[in-house]
Formats: C-alpha cells, structure tokens, sequence
C-alpha cells in the first residue's frame, strides 16, 4: 500500500466513523426531544394535582419528571461527546507516524527515480551531441572527397596546353583530355567544332563525369560517342 492508498483507508475509516456518529447523534437528539415534550405534558398535570391537592399524584409526577430530566441530561451530554468526536482527529494522530514514515521512503524513492532519469538524459544529451559530431565530420570528409576529385580534374585538365592548340571550349578540358585517352573524338570540345572534311558543325553531347574514369569500361563501350548532326537550312 502506498501513502495515497494509505490516506485514502483513512478518510474512508473517518467517513464511516463519522457516518455512525450522525446517526447516534440523531437517537439522542430524538430522546431529548421526547423527553422535553413528555416533561411539558407533565408540568401541565402537576399543575392540576397540586390544585386538587392530590399529594400521591404531585409526588409520582415529580418522580417521573426528575427521572425524564435526567435522561435528557443524559443523552445531552452524549450528543456533545459525539459532536465533539466528529472528523476523527484521534484516528488521524494515531496514524500520523506511520504517514510520515511512508512520506520519507516514498521521497526517497522519487530522488532516486528523478537521479536516474536525469543521468539517462544526460547520456542522452552527450549521445546526441555525438552523434551531430559524426555528421559533421562525414559532412567534412564527403566536402573533402568532393573537392579532392576536383582538383584532380583541374590536374589533367592543366595538362590541355600541351596536346591542343586551339581553343577549348570552357569547363571542357577534362572531357577533351579524356576522349583523347580512349581515342575517342576530341572536335567537339572545341569552342568552333567542325567536320572538316564535311564542313559541318557538330552538336555539343554530354560531358564525361568522374565517375566514368573510375568504373572499368565494359567491352561494348569500346564504340565511339556517336555524333550527332544537326544540319542548318
């Protein structure tokens, strides 16, 4: 049982207690009023006895009157020990140590609880941080990648000076000096390409990437780039 279900058994004591006092109270509330209304009918006999001279009646009438007064005197008196027993403040001193003690293992348990989860968010706080470290170092590392291939390109392409004399097209020396090792046609990466012997311009086709150096070439990419022809009017 915890200290909840604990404080609740005894507000639960304390409202039935409290429940049964009530109803106490109401039989002695009821006595009282009984014996008052008897006691009234009484006085308003004696009163014709004692004016009849009737001493026998006077006596037994007092007699049953005294004895009325003391059973309202009596149930009075029990109607304030019951009123004053009302809300349980015995039951609840009584049980106070024990709610104490609960109180204090049950904080005890919470700063454990509170430590723990703490210390997990933390970790995870620090795991996170990690984890963002790692992402920005591959990030770095991708960049660096990226920028080491291209300057690799720009390497060879420094190289076009020494095998080509007429203009490249900008941004094209890589994919000229490329063709050039597989033996493919160099024309159209120049800034005016021409068939010479047909006198007619060829149409600019895809650029080489990176990526086509690396992978091995199969045997049916020994074929040259087709050119295309784009006849003018």
């Amino acid at each position: 049982m915890n200290l909840q279900e604990k404080v609740n058994q005894i507000v639960n004591q304390i409202n039935s207690r409290n429940s049964k006092i009530e109803e106490k109270i109401k039989v002695f509330e009821a006595k009282v009023n009984e014996g008052t209304a008897e006691i009234n009918k009484l006085m308003s006999a004696l009163v014709d006895y004692d004016l009849d001279g009737n001493i026998k009646a006077i006596q037994d009438t007092d007699k049953k009157i005294a004895k009325l007064r003391l059973e309202i005197e009596d149930a009075t008196g029990k109607i304030k020990a019951y009123r004053a027993s009302l809300n349980g403040k015995d039951l609840v001193k009584n049980e106070l140590p024990e709610l104490f003690d609960m109180l204090r293992e049950q904080q005890e348990d919470t700063t454990i609880e509170i430590n723990n989860n703490s210390a997990a968010i933390e970790k995870a706080r620090q795991d996170i941080i990690s984890l963002q470290k790692q992402i920005q170092d591959l990030t770095t590392k991708i960049q660096l990648s990226s920028n080491n291939g291209k300057c690799g390109e720009n390497s060879i392409s420094a190289l076009i000076k020494y095998v080509e004399s007429r203009p490249v097209e900008k941004g094209s020396e890589f994919q000229y000096l490329l063709a050039l090792s597989r033996g493919q046609d160099i024309e159209i990466f120049l800034e005016h390409p021409k068939d010479y012997s047909n006198n007619i311009p060829y149409q600019s086709i895809p650029k080489v990437t990176t990526r086509e150096v690396i992978e091995p070439t199969r045997p049916t990419e020994h074929r040259s780039i087709e050119k295309s022809h784009q006849f003018h009017a």
